[in-house]
Order: C-alpha cells, then sequence, then structure tokens
C-alpha cells in the first residue's frame, strides 16, 4: 500500500531540500517518478521547485563571486566578467573562416552587446 502525500507535504519537502530531487525523494520516502507527477500534478509544488532551483543557483554564483573577487582566481574571474560584464564587453569571441570561390566569410559569435 502506498501512502499518498499531499500538496503541502511535496513543497514543505523541496523547501527542505533545496530543490535537488533525490533529497526530496528521500525525505518524503517516494520515488523521484512520483515526485515528477506530483510536480505536474500541482503547478504549486512546480513553482516551488522551479524557486528553489534559481535559490541554489543564486547561492552557487554567489560563493563562485566572492571566491573570483576575494581570492583572485583567474579562472572565476573570467567566469565572472563573462557572465555579468557582457554589457562591458567582457564575451568570448568565437571566430570560423571559410573561403569559398575565392571569398572569405569571418563569422564572429559572442560579440559584446
Amino acid at each position: 500500500m502506498t501512502t499518498k502525500r499531499t500538496k503541502k507535504q511535496v513543497i514543505e519537502a523541496i523547501k527542505a531540500s533545496r530543490g535537488i530531487k533525490t533529497q526530496i525523494s528521500k525525505r518524503l520516502k517516494i520515488n523521484r517518478m512520483t515526485l515528477d507527477r506530483y510536480l505536474k500534478r500541482w503547478p504549486e509544488a512546480q513553482e516551488a521547485y522551479t524557486e528553489e532551483c534559481e535559490t541554489l543557483l543564486d547561492l552557487a554564483e554567489a560563493r563562485l563571486f566572492e571566491k573570483a573577487i576575494n581570492d583572485g582566481s583567474e579562472c572565476s574571474l573570467h567566469f565572472l566578467l563573462s557572465t555579468k560584464g557582457k554589457h562591458r564587453g567582457y564575451t568570448r569571441k568565437v571566430e570560423g573562416e571559410h573561403t569559398h570561390k575565392g571569398v572569405r566569410f569571418v563569422v564572429e559569435v559572442g560579440k559584446g552587446e
């Protein structure tokens, strides 16, 4: 016999697990497929899940930005500038070149906005 969970229980588990499906499922003692069905059934639960995922990404991004500024890690600084500094021209530029019938084509992707 399976025990059904309420919408409130699912939303509470989502918030307590930071939107990590494995943790949510364990907390509710259900499998991931059941969790996915709950998320489809209840838009409020899906919204809570999406919000928790975004919050978790914000926290990770903030930690990385803090590390970039405090530690001066070149990789972290590059990431910071390419994500938050696009409007200043800090983007990755990818070039491709092709010649066809004597005409040279150059393609630039990711040029500053």
